[in-house]
């Protein structure tokens, strides 16, 4: 293949930043409203700012900055202590919510019309001062970034926090590391004495590998828009304390394979050592892709996203019968485990590492509308906290979690700060939100909690840009509405899940609702949703359809109005696993690009995208003869003269423009009508069981369900 280039009230003192509205509903409501005016600098994801403050006099060196301020090379305390930027102080008491205890210093500068002379750094914490989220190591701090601006991309000059010099107890050393703890850490054995131990705390050496992060969106919100916890990485350390990010990845995971584990033909487990790899550049092999595992996979939901967007889904796990029917009937090349997690992380066949991975642990105990003790409350919160076992387990590069928005509530915080310390423990970065899913296409106003981490010497991705926005500001689409989302089920289709039976008709009709605005959060039990003409529930099709699902998704066993409401969206989990394969493609040294058009040459999803693809399918009946099912794909020109593999196209259907209808034995494709579909696509068919029209030029391939893709009653056809 060719080469592509501390007390309890300092405790709840800290935790000012998670709520501070009468509920956490109405904090994100006007988040939400200040996230939608800012849509168009956020498609990014987060960023910072904070600036300014005071300080003293004297000094050596001063230069005058205009009007604005006067700059010192450097400054003397009274003391006789010299401060220079690159130094790191003590303060004399902690200041901020975060219990900021010490600076690095960048600037020492006397703004104007003041006397007093200060510094301009970045602040540190002792890990003790953050919650939980970090092991209370000795002298181990965090560096914490607090910003109120929507782009992050400069983080470092908008977290800088003012001091003045009066203020400043002693010079310390600080050392920033890349490296794993212990090292370079000032430890006490448990031998030592209580007075050795209190002379190192304040005088022994500081050790920072981490960078706290808390944004906001403006000035006045309360509520931030996003967090992260970002283990320092190779160009953040300081060149003494710095070891390549190569030798962390490989101390977790052995290394790395660009491009991804998925390599057909080759080594079940190839795994490249990065610390011997020479200076060549990496090359992908035939139909390589990044590998994948669903945990807490339920119907099957961001299983079907994650395939869609091109990994090699190597296993999904459950432990709900209902689901696991579904899951294999959707699957059937995936390795099911039907277990539960903790059976997971005891069996000996599921230890394997994957590129990738999605966790959506139980949230019903989080949720906001949990407000009674349950009989399984014990066994989600369990489950909830293994989560850093399966990622131990399986040591992806990158991984992502999904739960209720409720999980950022006050009173789960002790579960959230002890699910991210069991991360921390590991060596992974994480970021987090809770994000409204119509920014990524989803019809509905359901809000989730969202994760993404990435694996020790791995650079932490950001979330992908969002995609749609009420008005369609900035370049985004418009919402996708209930309406516009069911008009891809055919008035004609034949689906058990979509028939109209007397019970789905209200006996007394219900107020009629505006079908272009976004429906209720859909849950197991619906979430008060009903048809907009208000004269009957949703079919189980049309759940399904809302909540992201292509129409030919198979939900098997019972409980399935149930299946759907627990499900990751698809629609959103596609959005997220695109976004994730470019970020690694771009980390492995390939053109995401160029990769792309090497997926389509072999079949797999290059650019799936609705003016590429257009699904046009009729429904029949298996004892009719002459009426056959035909599907046309409109297949972009510009994807001309690749080749097409059925096995390995991903069909993106379901996201596109559907139509549904009864079509006799079609004549050989001459051109017409046809042609007008699209301004520069070709349309073609083929029935199941014989082909007609072909072209000799172009080459047509039945897509026969395999891999879960389609059923066996609904192939799609593909061409070059």
């Amino acid at each position: 293949m060719a080469q592509i280039g501390v007390t309890a009230n300092t405790q709840l003192d800290m935790l000012r930043a998670f709520c501070t509205s009468p509920s956490l509903e109405e904090c994100l409501d006007h988040r939400f409203q200040l996230e939608a005016a800012l849509e168009e600098g956020v498609s990014e994801i987060i960023d910072l700012t904070g600036e300014d403050g005071s300080q003293e006099t004297s000094s050596r060196q001063a230069t005058v900055l205009g009007d604005e301020a006067q700059e010192y090379s450097s400054y003397e305390l009274p003391n006789g202590v010299l401060l220079e930027p690159g130094k790191t102080v003590q303060l004399k008491q902690p200041v901020g919510a975060f219990q900021i205890e010490f600076v690095r210093i960048k600037s020492i500068r006397r703004p104007a019309w003041e006397l007093d002379v200060g510094i301009r750094g970045l602040g540190f914490s002792r890990n003790e001062n953050l919650n939980g989220m970090l092991p209370c190591w000795l002298n181990e701090v965090t560096m914490v970034a607090e910003f109120h601006n929507p782009n992050a991309i400069q983080w470092e000059q908008h977290s800088l926090i003012d001091v003045k010099v009066r203020d400043i107890l002693c010079v310390r050393e600080l050392r920033i590391t890349n490296a794993p703890f212990p090292e370079h850490s000032s430890r006490a054995s448990c031998q030592t004495s209580l007075g050795r131990r209190l002379s190192q705390e304040k005088q022994g050496p500081l050790v920072c590998r981490f960078r706290f992060q808390i944004q906001y969106l403006s000035d006045h919100n309360t509520v931030p828009f996003e967090r992260a916890l970002i283990k320092i990485n190779e160009e953040e350390a300081d060149t003494d304390y710095r070891i390549p990010d190569s030798v962390n990845l490989n101390r977790w995971r052995g290394g790395k394979v660009p491009g991804g584990s998925y390599r057909p033909g080759g080594p079940s487990d190839p795994i490249f050592d990065l610390e011997q790899s020479g200076p060549e550049p990496p090359h992908l092999t035939p139909r390589q892709r990044y590998t994948a595992g669903d945990v807490f996979s339920g119907a099957g939901g961001a299983a079907r996203g994650m395939e869609r967007a091109g990994v090699k889904l190597e296993f999904v796990v459950d432990n709900w019968s209902h689901a696991i029917e579904s899951l294999r009937s959707n699957f059937p090349k995936t390795r099911v485990h039907g277990m539960s997690v903790a059976d997971y992380c005891a069996s000996g066949e599921t230890k394997c590492k994957v590129d990738l991975m999605h966790l959506s642990p139980p949230c019903q105990y989080f949720s906001p509308a949990h407000t009674i003790r349950g009989k399984d409350d014990e066994t989600n919160i369990r489950a909830f906290l293994t989560c850093p076992r399966i990622v131990e387990r399986n040591k992806p590069r990158i991984f992502t979690m999904e739960e209720t928005f409720g999980l950022l509530l006050d009173t789960h915080q002790i579960y959230l700060h002890k699910l991210i310390r069991g991360f921390v423990e590991l060596g992974y970065s994480m970021r987090w939100r809770c994000v409204r899913l119509s920014s990524w296409g989803v019809p509905q106003t359901r809000q989730r909690f969202l994760m993404i981490g990435s694996a020790p010497g791995e650079k932490l991705p950001p979330f992908p840009p969002y995609t749609h926005s009420k008005d369609g500001n900035g370049g985004l689409q418009p919402w996708v509405t209930p309406q516009s989302a069911l008009a891809a089920i055919s008035p004609t289709i034949e689906n058990e899940l979509h028939r109209l039976e007397p019970d789905k008709h209200f006996k007394y009709p219900r107020e009629r609702w505006d079908p272009t605005t976004l429906a209720k959060t859909i849950t197991c039990s619906g979430g008060q949703n009903y048809h907009w003409s208000g004269e009957r529930d949703f079919t189980l099709l049309e759940y399904a359809v809302l909540q992201g699902f292509p129409t030919w998704h198979r939900f098997k066993g019972k409980c399935i109005k149930k299946q759907i409401g627990n499900a990751f969206s698809p629609t959103v989990v596609k959005v997220f696993y695109e976004h994730l394969i470019n970020w690694l493609l771009v980390q492995d040294g390939f053109d995401p690009a160029a990769v792309r058009q090497e997926y389509a040459r072999e079949g797999m999803p290059s650019d799936l995208t609705a003016d590429n693809y257009i699904c046009l399918d009729d429904s029949y009946e298996t004892g009719q003869t002459r009426k056959r099912k035909h599907c046309q794909v409109v297949y972009n020109s510009t994807c001309g003269g690749n080749q097409i593999d059925a096995d390995e196209q991903d069909d993106e259907l379901s996201d596109t423009v559907t139509v549904r209808a009864f079509t006799e034995e079609p004549e050989p494709h001459r051109g017409g009508a046809e042609d007008d579909v699209a301004a520069d696509l070709h349309v073609f068919r083929r029935t199941r069981d014989e082909s007609v029209g072909v072209e000799r030029d172009l080459a047509l391939v039945l897509w026969q369900a395999k891999d879960g893709q389609g059923t066996e009653n609904d192939p799609f056809v593909l061409l070059d």
